[in-house]
Protein backbone atom coordinates (compact mmCIF):
# COMPACT_ATOMS: atom_id res chain seq x y z
CA UNK A 1 0.00 0.00 0.00
CA UNK A 2 1.37 3.40 -0.99
CA UNK A 3 1.71 5.79 1.92
CA UNK A 4 0.77 9.43 1.42
CA UNK A 5 3.59 11.15 3.32
CA UNK A 6 1.91 14.53 3.48
CA UNK A 7 -1.56 13.37 4.57
CA UNK A 8 -0.19 10.89 7.12
CA UNK A 9 2.05 13.50 8.71
CA UNK A 10 -0.72 16.09 8.74
CA UNK A 11 -3.25 13.66 10.29
CA UNK A 12 -0.88 12.50 13.05
CA UNK A 13 -0.09 16.15 13.87
CA UNK A 14 -3.75 17.18 14.02
CA UNK A 15 -4.51 14.20 16.30
CA UNK A 16 -1.58 15.29 18.52
CA UNK A 17 0.03 11.85 18.25
CA UNK A 18 3.47 13.37 18.40
CA UNK A 19 5.42 10.26 19.40
CA UNK A 20 3.84 8.31 16.55
CA UNK A 21 4.56 11.16 14.17
CA UNK A 22 8.25 11.23 15.12
CA UNK A 23 8.49 7.44 14.76
CA UNK A 24 6.84 7.67 11.34
CA UNK A 25 9.31 10.38 10.32
CA UNK A 26 12.32 8.34 11.41
CA UNK A 27 11.13 5.25 9.49
CA UNK A 28 9.67 6.73 6.33
CA UNK A 29 10.68 10.32 5.65
CA UNK A 30 13.94 11.09 3.93
CA UNK A 31 15.09 14.40 2.49
CA UNK A 32 15.13 13.24 -1.14
CA UNK A 33 11.68 11.61 -0.86
CA UNK A 34 10.15 14.81 0.47
CA UNK A 35 11.75 16.91 -2.25
CA UNK A 36 10.63 14.49 -5.00
CA UNK A 37 7.08 13.84 -3.82
CA UNK A 38 5.94 17.17 -2.34
CA UNK A 39 5.61 20.77 -3.46
CA UNK A 40 7.53 23.50 -1.64
CA UNK A 41 4.59 24.61 0.52
CA UNK A 42 3.80 20.97 1.38
CA UNK A 43 7.43 20.36 2.31
CA UNK A 44 7.36 23.39 4.58
CA UNK A 45 4.10 22.20 6.17
CA UNK A 46 5.56 18.74 6.87
CA UNK A 47 8.66 20.27 8.46
CA UNK A 48 6.42 22.53 10.56
CA UNK A 49 4.52 19.47 11.85
CA UNK A 50 7.79 17.71 12.68
CA UNK A 51 9.11 20.81 14.48
CA UNK A 52 5.89 21.09 16.49
CA UNK A 53 6.06 17.41 17.47
CA UNK A 54 9.66 17.76 18.64
CA UNK A 55 8.69 20.84 20.70
CA UNK A 56 5.78 19.00 22.36
CA UNK A 57 8.14 16.14 23.25
CA UNK A 58 10.63 18.62 24.80
CA UNK A 59 13.27 18.15 22.10
CA UNK A 60 13.82 21.88 21.66
CA UNK A 61 17.07 21.84 19.69
CA UNK A 62 15.60 19.53 17.01
CA UNK A 63 12.44 21.65 16.95
CA UNK A 64 14.42 24.84 16.27
CA UNK A 65 16.38 23.04 13.53
CA UNK A 66 13.22 22.03 11.66
CA UNK A 67 11.69 25.50 12.02
CA UNK A 68 14.86 26.82 10.42
CA UNK A 69 14.27 24.46 7.48
CA UNK A 70 10.73 25.82 7.16
CA UNK A 71 12.07 29.39 6.98
CA UNK A 72 14.54 28.45 4.23
CA UNK A 73 11.76 26.89 2.14
CA UNK A 74 9.54 29.95 2.68
CA UNK A 75 12.39 32.14 1.42
CA UNK A 76 12.54 30.00 -1.76
CA UNK A 77 8.77 30.28 -2.23
CA UNK A 78 8.96 34.06 -1.89
CA UNK A 79 11.82 34.37 -4.39
CA UNK A 80 10.00 32.19 -6.95
CA UNK A 81 6.62 33.83 -6.29
CA UNK A 82 5.26 30.30 -5.85
CA UNK A 83 1.87 29.51 -4.37
CA UNK A 84 1.56 28.96 -0.60
CA UNK A 85 -1.78 27.35 0.18
CA UNK A 86 -1.02 27.34 3.94
CA UNK A 87 -0.02 31.00 4.19
CA UNK A 88 -2.38 31.71 7.08
CA UNK A 89 -0.27 29.48 9.33
CA UNK A 90 2.84 28.99 7.25
CA UNK A 91 4.34 32.51 7.26
CA UNK A 92 7.63 33.98 8.40
CA UNK A 93 6.21 35.76 11.45
CA UNK A 94 4.47 32.69 12.86
CA UNK A 95 7.40 30.36 12.17
CA UNK A 96 9.91 32.69 13.78
CA UNK A 97 7.64 33.09 16.81
CA UNK A 98 7.45 29.31 17.24
CA UNK A 99 11.17 28.95 16.64
CA UNK A 100 11.87 31.58 19.31
CA UNK A 101 9.83 29.53 21.80
CA UNK A 102 12.03 26.51 21.13
CA UNK A 103 15.19 28.59 21.56
CA UNK A 104 13.95 30.08 24.84
CA UNK A 105 13.23 26.62 26.22
CA UNK A 106 16.72 25.60 25.10
CA UNK A 107 18.20 28.57 27.06
CA UNK A 108 19.41 30.27 23.88
CA UNK A 109 18.00 33.68 24.68
CA UNK A 110 20.26 35.76 22.44
CA UNK A 111 19.41 33.59 19.43
CA UNK A 112 15.74 33.93 20.32
CA UNK A 113 16.06 37.73 20.32
CA UNK A 114 17.77 37.70 16.92
CA UNK A 115 15.10 35.33 15.61
CA UNK A 116 12.28 37.72 16.51
CA UNK A 117 14.13 40.82 15.38
CA UNK A 118 14.39 39.27 11.89
CA UNK A 119 10.59 39.22 11.46
CA UNK A 120 9.60 41.62 8.65
CA UNK A 121 7.69 44.66 9.87
CA UNK A 122 4.74 43.76 7.64
CA UNK A 123 4.36 40.41 9.44
CA UNK A 124 4.95 41.68 12.97
CA UNK A 125 2.08 40.87 15.30
CA UNK A 126 1.41 42.11 18.86
CA UNK A 127 2.43 38.74 20.32
CA UNK A 128 5.79 39.03 18.55
CA UNK A 129 6.37 42.54 19.89
CA UNK A 130 5.36 41.46 23.38
CA UNK A 131 7.62 38.38 23.24
CA UNK A 132 10.52 40.55 22.09
CA UNK A 133 9.91 43.01 24.93
CA UNK A 134 9.82 40.17 27.46
CA UNK A 135 13.06 38.74 26.11
CA UNK A 136 14.77 42.11 26.28
CA UNK A 137 13.49 42.53 29.83
CA UNK A 138 14.81 39.08 30.71
CA UNK A 139 18.28 39.48 29.26
CA UNK A 140 18.70 43.22 30.10
CA UNK A 141 21.47 43.72 27.60
CA UNK A 142 22.72 47.07 26.32
CA UNK A 143 21.75 47.62 22.68
CA UNK A 144 24.61 50.05 22.12
CA UNK A 145 26.99 52.01 24.37
CA UNK A 146 25.21 54.59 26.49
CA UNK A 147 21.69 53.47 25.56
CA UNK A 148 19.91 51.23 28.08
CA UNK A 149 17.93 48.32 26.74
CA UNK A 150 14.88 49.51 28.65
CA UNK A 151 14.16 52.05 25.89
CA UNK A 152 13.67 49.21 23.44
CA UNK A 153 11.41 47.43 25.90
CA UNK A 154 9.29 50.58 26.15
CA UNK A 155 9.04 50.95 22.37
CA UNK A 156 7.89 47.34 22.00
CA UNK A 157 5.26 47.64 24.71
CA UNK A 158 4.10 50.94 23.23
CA UNK A 159 3.62 49.21 19.88
CA UNK A 160 1.50 46.56 21.59
CA UNK A 161 -0.56 49.26 23.29
CA UNK A 162 -1.17 51.04 19.99
CA UNK A 163 -2.51 47.89 18.35
CA UNK A 164 -4.36 46.50 21.38
CA UNK A 165 -5.28 49.48 23.62
CA UNK A 166 -7.66 47.35 25.71
CA UNK A 167 -4.61 45.43 26.98
CA UNK A 168 -3.68 48.40 29.16
CA UNK A 169 -5.67 48.32 32.39
CA UNK A 170 -4.79 50.47 35.40
CA UNK A 171 -2.05 48.11 36.57
CA UNK A 172 -0.66 47.83 33.06
CA UNK A 173 -0.54 51.60 32.63
CA UNK A 174 1.22 52.01 35.98
CA UNK A 175 3.71 49.29 35.18
CA UNK A 176 4.31 50.87 31.77
CA UNK A 177 4.96 54.29 33.38
CA UNK A 178 7.29 52.70 35.94
CA UNK A 179 9.27 51.10 33.13
CA UNK A 180 9.56 54.46 31.43
CA UNK A 181 11.03 55.85 34.67
CA UNK A 182 13.43 52.90 34.81
CA UNK A 183 14.50 53.67 31.25
CA UNK A 184 15.67 57.08 32.47
CA UNK A 185 17.27 55.61 35.64
CA UNK A 186 14.61 57.21 37.84
CA UNK A 187 14.07 54.21 40.08
CA UNK A 188 12.59 56.13 43.00
CA UNK A 189 10.02 57.69 40.68
CA UNK A 190 9.15 54.24 39.35
CA UNK A 191 8.73 52.95 42.89
CA UNK A 192 6.42 55.85 43.77
CA UNK A 193 4.25 55.10 40.73
CA UNK A 194 3.83 51.45 41.68
CA UNK A 195 3.29 52.26 45.36
CA UNK A 196 0.16 54.26 44.52
CA UNK A 197 -1.55 51.11 43.21
CA UNK A 198 -1.72 49.33 46.59
CA UNK A 199 -1.95 46.19 44.50
CA UNK A 200 -1.53 42.55 45.47
CA UNK A 201 -0.37 41.73 41.97
CA UNK A 202 2.73 39.54 42.27
CA UNK A 203 4.53 41.06 39.28
CA UNK A 204 4.00 44.62 40.51
CA UNK A 205 5.14 43.83 44.06
CA UNK A 206 8.28 42.11 42.76
CA UNK A 207 9.00 45.04 40.44
CA UNK A 208 8.64 47.36 43.42
CA UNK A 209 11.10 45.23 45.39
CA UNK A 210 13.48 45.41 42.43
CA UNK A 211 13.36 49.23 42.41
CA UNK A 212 13.94 49.50 46.16
CA UNK A 213 16.85 47.08 45.94
CA UNK A 214 18.53 49.16 43.23
CA UNK A 215 18.32 52.43 45.18
CA UNK A 216 19.50 50.74 48.39
CA UNK A 217 16.36 50.86 50.55
CA UNK A 218 16.83 47.35 51.90
CA UNK A 219 14.06 47.48 54.49
CA UNK A 220 11.37 48.39 51.94
CA UNK A 221 12.77 45.85 49.49
CA UNK A 222 12.60 43.23 52.23
CA UNK A 223 8.98 44.14 53.01
CA UNK A 224 8.05 43.82 49.32
CA UNK A 225 9.72 40.43 48.98
CA UNK A 226 7.95 39.19 52.12
CA UNK A 227 4.68 40.47 50.71
CA UNK A 228 5.30 38.78 47.35
CA UNK A 229 6.11 35.49 49.06
CA UNK A 230 2.89 35.67 51.08
CA UNK A 231 0.83 36.48 47.94
CA UNK A 232 2.04 33.34 46.15
CA UNK A 233 4.22 31.02 48.26
CA UNK A 234 4.51 28.62 45.31
CA UNK A 235 6.25 31.17 43.10
CA UNK A 236 10.05 31.10 43.04
CA UNK A 237 10.48 34.18 40.87
CA UNK A 238 12.66 36.75 42.64
CA UNK A 239 13.26 34.51 45.64
CA UNK A 240 16.99 34.32 44.86
CA UNK A 241 17.29 38.09 45.34
CA UNK A 242 15.15 37.76 48.48
CA UNK A 243 17.56 35.13 49.85
CA UNK A 244 20.52 37.39 49.06
CA UNK A 245 18.87 40.25 50.95
CA UNK A 246 18.15 38.07 53.99
CA UNK A 247 21.80 37.02 54.01
CA UNK A 248 22.96 40.65 53.90
CA UNK A 249 20.76 41.43 56.91
CA UNK A 250 21.99 38.34 58.81
CA UNK A 251 18.41 37.01 59.15
CA UNK A 252 19.28 33.32 59.50
CA UNK A 253 15.92 32.04 60.76
CA UNK A 254 13.97 33.71 57.96
CA UNK A 255 16.48 32.47 55.38
CA UNK A 256 16.24 28.90 56.64
CA UNK A 257 12.42 29.07 56.56
CA UNK A 258 12.51 30.37 52.98
CA UNK A 259 14.91 27.65 51.82
CA UNK A 260 12.81 24.91 53.43
CA UNK A 261 9.61 26.27 51.88
CA UNK A 262 11.12 26.50 48.39
CA UNK A 263 12.56 23.00 48.65
CA UNK A 264 9.14 21.57 49.52
CA UNK A 265 7.59 23.29 46.48
CA UNK A 266 10.15 22.77 43.73
CA UNK A 267 13.42 21.01 44.61
CA UNK A 268 14.79 21.41 41.08
CA UNK A 269 14.81 25.20 40.76
CA UNK A 270 17.94 27.30 41.16
CA UNK A 271 16.35 29.61 43.75
CA UNK A 272 16.21 26.73 46.25
CA UNK A 273 19.96 26.16 46.10
CA UNK A 274 20.67 29.90 46.17
CA UNK A 275 18.77 30.10 49.47
CA UNK A 276 20.56 27.07 50.92
CA UNK A 277 23.89 28.41 49.65
CA UNK A 278 23.49 31.72 51.47
CA UNK A 279 22.36 29.87 54.61
CA UNK A 280 25.47 27.66 54.55
CA UNK A 281 27.61 30.76 53.98
CA UNK A 282 26.15 32.47 57.06
CA UNK A 283 26.85 29.31 59.06
CA UNK A 284 30.49 29.34 57.81
CA UNK A 285 30.08 25.98 56.03
CA UNK A 286 32.10 27.04 52.98
CA UNK A 287 32.40 23.63 51.32
CA UNK A 288 28.65 23.01 51.43
CA UNK A 289 27.96 26.57 50.29
CA UNK A 290 30.14 26.02 47.22
CA UNK A 291 28.29 22.81 46.42
CA UNK A 292 24.93 24.56 46.66
CA UNK A 293 26.21 27.44 44.51
CA UNK A 294 27.49 25.07 41.81
CA UNK A 295 24.15 23.27 41.75
CA UNK A 296 22.31 26.59 41.48
CA UNK A 297 24.44 27.67 38.51
CA UNK A 298 23.76 24.35 36.78
CA UNK A 299 19.98 24.69 37.16
CA UNK A 300 19.75 28.38 36.26
CA UNK A 301 18.86 29.83 32.88
CA UNK A 302 20.84 32.55 31.19
CA UNK A 303 20.11 36.13 32.12
CA UNK A 304 19.04 37.49 35.48
CA UNK A 305 18.67 34.08 37.10
CA UNK A 306 22.19 32.98 36.11
CA UNK A 307 23.55 36.30 37.35
CA UNK A 308 22.17 35.69 40.86
CA UNK A 309 23.62 32.19 41.08
CA UNK A 310 27.05 33.40 39.96
CA UNK A 311 26.84 36.18 42.55
CA UNK A 312 26.28 33.59 45.29
CA UNK A 313 29.28 31.58 44.14
CA UNK A 314 31.43 34.71 44.06
CA UNK A 315 30.41 35.55 47.65
CA UNK A 316 31.42 32.09 48.84
CA UNK A 317 34.73 32.25 46.96
CA UNK A 318 35.47 35.62 48.57
CA UNK A 319 34.89 34.08 51.99
CA UNK A 320 37.31 31.32 51.01
CA UNK A 321 39.93 33.99 50.02
CA UNK A 322 39.86 32.79 46.39
CA UNK A 323 39.72 36.31 45.02
CA UNK A 324 40.66 35.72 41.38
CA UNK A 325 38.04 33.02 40.97
CA UNK A 326 35.47 35.28 42.60
CA UNK A 327 36.29 38.13 40.20
CA UNK A 328 35.90 35.78 37.23
CA UNK A 329 32.43 34.72 38.39
CA UNK A 330 31.44 38.36 38.96
CA UNK A 331 32.44 39.21 35.39
CA UNK A 332 30.26 36.37 34.11
CA UNK A 333 27.42 37.61 36.30
CA UNK A 334 27.60 41.06 34.69
CA UNK A 335 27.56 39.48 31.23
CA UNK A 336 24.28 37.81 32.16
CA UNK A 337 22.75 40.92 33.76
CA UNK A 338 24.50 44.24 33.27
CA UNK A 339 22.08 46.00 35.65
CA UNK A 340 22.58 43.77 38.71
CA UNK A 341 23.65 46.34 41.29
CA UNK A 342 24.50 43.67 43.87
CA UNK A 343 27.14 42.32 41.49
CA UNK A 344 28.64 45.79 41.00
CA UNK A 345 28.83 46.35 44.76
CA UNK A 346 30.43 42.97 45.42
CA UNK A 347 32.91 43.51 42.59
CA UNK A 348 33.92 46.97 43.84
CA UNK A 349 34.38 45.69 47.40
CA UNK A 350 36.52 42.82 46.11
CA UNK A 351 38.73 45.18 44.09
CA UNK A 352 39.09 47.54 47.07
CA UNK A 353 40.07 44.58 49.24
CA UNK A 354 42.81 43.77 46.72
CA UNK A 355 43.95 47.44 46.67
CA UNK A 356 43.11 47.65 42.94
CA UNK A 357 41.65 51.12 43.23
CA UNK A 358 41.88 52.06 39.56
CA UNK A 359 39.96 48.93 38.56
CA UNK A 360 37.42 49.73 41.27
CA UNK A 361 36.96 53.24 39.87
CA UNK A 362 36.39 51.83 36.37
CA UNK A 363 33.80 49.44 37.77
CA UNK A 364 31.90 52.28 39.47
CA UNK A 365 31.85 54.16 36.15
CA UNK A 366 30.36 51.10 34.45
CA UNK A 367 27.74 50.98 37.18
CA UNK A 368 26.95 54.67 36.63
CA UNK A 369 26.39 54.04 32.91
CA UNK A 370 24.08 51.11 33.62
CA UNK A 371 22.11 52.52 36.56
CA UNK A 372 22.41 56.30 36.43
CA UNK A 373 24.59 58.94 38.06
CA UNK A 374 22.03 59.84 40.72
CA UNK A 375 21.81 56.35 42.16
CA UNK A 376 22.73 56.62 45.88
CA UNK A 377 24.17 53.11 46.04
CA UNK A 378 26.54 53.84 43.17
CA UNK A 379 27.55 57.12 44.80
CA UNK A 380 28.31 55.20 47.98
CA UNK A 381 30.57 52.86 45.99
CA UNK A 382 32.39 55.87 44.54
CA UNK A 383 32.92 57.22 48.06
CA UNK A 384 34.13 53.80 49.21
CA UNK A 385 36.87 53.85 46.59
CA UNK A 386 37.81 57.45 47.46
CA UNK A 387 38.00 56.63 51.17
CA UNK A 388 40.81 54.15 50.51
CA UNK A 389 43.03 57.00 49.31
CA UNK A 390 44.19 59.18 52.21
CA UNK A 391 44.42 62.17 49.86
CA UNK A 392 40.74 61.83 48.92
CA UNK A 393 39.19 61.59 52.38
CA UNK A 394 37.62 65.04 52.15
CA UNK A 395 36.05 64.21 48.77
CA UNK A 396 34.70 60.96 50.19
CA UNK A 397 33.23 62.76 53.22
CA UNK A 398 31.59 65.37 51.00
CA UNK A 399 30.04 62.70 48.75
CA UNK A 400 28.88 60.60 51.70
CA UNK A 401 27.34 63.64 53.36
CA UNK A 402 25.31 64.22 50.20
CA UNK A 403 24.20 60.58 50.05
CA UNK A 404 23.16 60.41 53.72
CA UNK A 405 21.10 63.57 53.37
CA UNK A 406 19.16 62.57 50.24
CA UNK A 407 19.01 58.82 50.93
CA UNK A 408 19.13 58.19 54.70
CA UNK A 409 18.11 54.57 54.10
CA UNK A 410 21.54 53.76 52.60
CA UNK A 411 23.04 52.72 55.93
CA UNK A 412 26.33 51.61 54.39
CA UNK A 413 27.00 55.26 53.57
CA UNK A 414 26.24 56.22 57.18
CA UNK A 415 28.63 53.60 58.55
CA UNK A 416 31.42 54.62 56.17
CA UNK A 417 30.99 58.32 56.99
CA UNK A 418 31.12 57.56 60.72
CA UNK A 419 34.30 55.55 60.14
CA UNK A 420 35.93 58.53 58.43
CA UNK A 421 34.81 60.85 61.24
CA UNK A 422 36.41 58.43 63.69
CA UNK A 423 39.72 58.52 61.80
CA UNK A 424 39.67 62.31 61.97
CA UNK A 425 38.64 62.18 65.66
CA UNK A 426 35.57 64.21 64.80
CA UNK A 427 33.46 62.50 67.45
CA UNK A 428 30.80 65.18 67.83
CA UNK A 429 29.82 64.99 64.15
CA UNK A 430 29.72 61.21 64.34
CA UNK A 431 27.44 61.31 67.39
CA UNK A 432 25.15 63.88 65.76
CA UNK A 433 24.89 61.80 62.57
CA UNK A 434 24.19 58.56 64.44
CA UNK A 435 21.56 60.17 66.69
CA UNK A 436 19.78 61.52 63.62
CA UNK A 437 19.72 58.13 61.91
CA UNK A 438 18.82 56.24 65.08
CA UNK A 439 15.51 58.13 64.99
CA UNK A 440 14.95 57.18 61.33
CA UNK A 441 16.17 53.58 61.35
CA UNK A 442 15.82 51.00 64.09
CA UNK A 443 19.16 49.35 63.45
CA UNK A 444 21.33 47.56 66.01
CA UNK A 445 24.59 48.62 64.40
CA UNK A 446 23.65 52.30 64.59
CA UNK A 447 22.96 52.01 68.33
CA UNK A 448 26.17 50.07 68.88
CA UNK A 449 28.29 52.65 67.03
CA UNK A 450 26.57 55.45 68.92
CA UNK A 451 27.43 53.66 72.16
CA UNK A 452 31.06 53.41 71.06
CA UNK A 453 31.32 57.14 70.41
CA UNK A 454 29.53 58.05 73.62
CA UNK A 455 32.06 55.92 75.49
CA UNK A 456 34.91 57.73 73.77
CA UNK A 457 33.45 61.08 74.82
CA UNK A 458 33.10 60.00 78.48
CA UNK A 459 29.32 59.48 78.49
CA UNK A 460 29.13 55.95 79.90
CA UNK A 461 25.50 55.97 81.04
CA UNK A 462 24.23 57.05 77.61
CA UNK A 463 26.58 54.55 75.99
CA UNK A 464 25.19 51.80 78.20
CA UNK A 465 21.65 52.69 77.09
CA UNK A 466 22.61 52.51 73.40
CA UNK A 467 24.34 49.16 73.89
CA UNK A 468 21.20 47.78 75.51
CA UNK A 469 19.09 48.90 72.53
CA UNK A 470 21.58 47.27 70.16
CA UNK A 471 21.32 43.99 72.07
CA UNK A 472 17.52 44.05 72.27
CA UNK A 473 16.98 44.65 68.51
CA UNK A 474 15.38 42.04 66.23
CA UNK A 475 18.82 41.35 64.78
CA UNK A 476 21.19 42.11 67.71
CA UNK A 477 24.72 43.37 67.21
CA UNK A 478 27.01 41.04 69.22
CA UNK A 479 29.73 43.69 69.33
CA UNK A 480 27.50 45.74 71.62
CA UNK A 481 28.12 43.24 74.43
CA UNK A 482 31.87 43.78 74.04
CA UNK A 483 31.31 47.51 74.27
CA UNK A 484 29.20 47.08 77.38
CA UNK A 485 31.88 44.96 79.01
CA UNK A 486 34.64 47.38 78.06
CA UNK A 487 33.00 50.10 80.14
CA UNK A 488 34.27 48.27 83.25
CA UNK A 489 37.88 48.57 82.10
CA UNK A 490 37.81 52.33 81.54
CA UNK A 491 39.70 54.09 84.37
CA UNK A 492 37.33 55.82 86.73
CA UNK A 493 34.24 53.92 85.55
CA UNK A 494 34.66 50.72 87.59
CA UNK A 495 32.77 52.26 90.52
CA UNK A 496 29.29 51.77 92.00
CA UNK A 497 28.18 54.84 90.02
CA UNK A 498 28.27 52.95 86.73
CA UNK A 499 24.95 51.15 86.09
CA UNK A 500 26.64 48.76 83.65
CA UNK A 501 28.58 47.13 86.48
CA UNK A 502 25.46 46.62 88.55
CA UNK A 503 23.59 45.14 85.60
CA UNK A 504 26.20 42.59 84.67
CA UNK A 505 27.56 41.70 88.12
CA UNK A 506 24.23 41.87 90.01
CA UNK A 507 26.08 43.51 92.89
CA UNK A 508 27.93 46.72 93.71
CA UNK A 509 31.41 46.21 92.26
CA UNK A 510 34.41 46.80 94.51
CA UNK A 511 36.58 49.86 94.32
CA UNK A 512 40.35 49.70 94.19
CA UNK A 513 41.57 46.53 96.02
CA UNK A 514 43.81 48.38 98.46
CA UNK A 515 40.82 50.23 99.96
CA UNK A 516 38.09 47.59 99.63
CA UNK A 517 37.83 46.72 103.34
CA UNK A 518 38.05 50.38 104.36
CA UNK A 519 35.15 51.37 102.07
CA UNK A 520 32.98 48.53 103.38
CA UNK A 521 33.58 49.59 107.00
CA UNK A 522 32.94 53.25 106.23
CA UNK A 523 29.78 52.36 104.36
CA UNK A 524 28.42 50.32 107.29
CA UNK A 525 29.29 53.00 109.83
CA UNK A 526 27.85 55.87 107.80
CA UNK A 527 24.53 54.10 107.23
CA UNK A 528 24.14 53.65 110.99
CA UNK A 529 24.38 57.43 111.41
CA UNK A 530 21.03 57.98 109.68
CA UNK A 531 18.97 56.22 112.38
CA UNK A 532 19.02 58.98 114.98
CA UNK A 533 20.92 62.03 116.10
CA UNK A 534 22.37 60.17 119.06
CA UNK A 535 23.40 57.29 116.85
CA UNK A 536 24.85 59.83 114.45
CA UNK A 537 27.11 61.24 117.16
CA UNK A 538 28.16 57.77 118.23
CA UNK A 539 28.78 56.90 114.64
CA UNK A 540 31.05 59.91 114.18
CA UNK A 541 33.17 58.78 117.13
CA UNK A 542 33.23 55.30 115.69
CA UNK A 543 34.27 56.71 112.34
CA UNK A 544 37.17 58.50 113.98
CA UNK A 545 38.25 55.25 115.60
CA UNK A 546 37.78 53.46 112.32
CA UNK A 547 39.82 56.08 110.56
CA UNK A 548 42.65 55.54 113.03
CA UNK A 549 42.51 51.79 112.48
CA UNK A 550 42.40 52.16 108.71
CA UNK A 551 45.26 54.63 108.78
CA UNK A 552 47.31 52.05 110.67
CA UNK A 553 46.46 49.51 107.96
CA UNK A 554 47.79 51.91 105.37
CA UNK A 555 51.22 52.07 107.04
CA UNK A 556 52.41 49.57 104.41
CA UNK A 557 51.38 51.98 101.68
CA UNK A 558 52.88 55.14 103.31
CA UNK A 559 55.71 55.98 105.72
CA UNK A 560 53.48 57.07 108.62
CA UNK A 561 50.01 58.48 109.18
CA UNK A 562 51.18 61.13 111.61
CA UNK A 563 53.57 62.61 109.09
CA UNK A 564 50.82 62.72 106.42
CA UNK A 565 47.69 64.51 107.80
CA UNK A 566 46.00 64.47 104.36
CA UNK A 567 45.41 60.74 104.80
CA UNK A 568 42.76 61.50 107.47
CA UNK A 569 39.31 61.30 105.74
CA UNK A 570 37.09 64.33 106.54
CA UNK A 571 33.47 63.91 107.66
CA UNK A 572 32.15 65.83 104.62
CA UNK A 573 33.72 63.22 102.36
CA UNK A 574 32.02 60.44 104.34
CA UNK A 575 28.61 62.07 103.94
CA UNK A 576 29.08 62.52 100.20
CA UNK A 577 30.29 58.94 99.78
CA UNK A 578 27.32 57.65 101.78
CA UNK A 579 24.76 59.47 99.64
CA UNK A 580 26.43 58.28 96.44
CA UNK A 581 26.50 54.67 97.60
CA UNK A 582 22.88 54.72 98.72
CA UNK A 583 21.61 56.30 95.49
CA UNK A 584 23.61 53.82 93.43
CA UNK A 585 22.25 50.89 95.43
CA UNK A 586 18.66 51.96 94.78
CA UNK A 587 19.37 52.46 91.08
CA UNK A 588 20.98 49.03 90.92
CA UNK A 589 17.92 47.38 92.45
CA UNK A 590 15.64 49.12 89.97
CA UNK A 591 17.75 47.93 87.02
CA UNK A 592 17.84 44.37 88.39
CA UNK A 593 14.04 44.37 88.74
CA UNK A 594 13.66 45.60 85.14
CA UNK A 595 15.94 42.82 83.88
CA UNK A 596 13.99 40.17 85.82
CA UNK A 597 10.72 41.46 84.34
CA UNK A 598 12.18 41.35 80.82
CA UNK A 599 13.31 37.73 81.39
CA UNK A 600 9.81 36.76 82.48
Amino acid sequence: MKIDLFETTKRLYELELYDDLLLFVELNLQEHKIADQLLEDEQAFVYMCIAGAYFSCSHYAQSARYYDKVLKILAVIRRQNAENQFEEVLNVGEMRFRMHNALVHDNKLEEAVRCLEAVPRSETRPKILFALAKLNLLTRKLTRPGMPLSSKIISNFRAVANEVPEALLQESRAWFSAKQAECHHKFMEGAQILTKLSSNNLRIVLELAHFYNIIGDRQKALNCFQRAHSIDPSSTHGMDVYASLLAQLQMKKELEALATKLMSLNPMCSEVFVAYGYLAKLQHRITEALQFAHRAVTLSSQGRQRSETLLLKAHVLLDAKRLKEADSHLQQALLNDSTNINVYETFVRSLVLQKRLQDAQRMTKNALNALGEDNPRIQFLMALVLSEDSNSHLDAISLLDEVTNKAPYVLDAVFLLVKLYDKNQNYEKAISLLKKHSELNSNAQIHRLLGDFLSKTNQPELACSEYRQALSANVPDPKALDGMTSLNSIPGLATPECPANAVFNSRIPPVAPARARRTAQLHANVRRTTTSAAASAASRSTNEADEDELEEEDDDEANSTASNPSRIIPTSFLSELSSRLLSTTSRTRIIEQELEEEKR
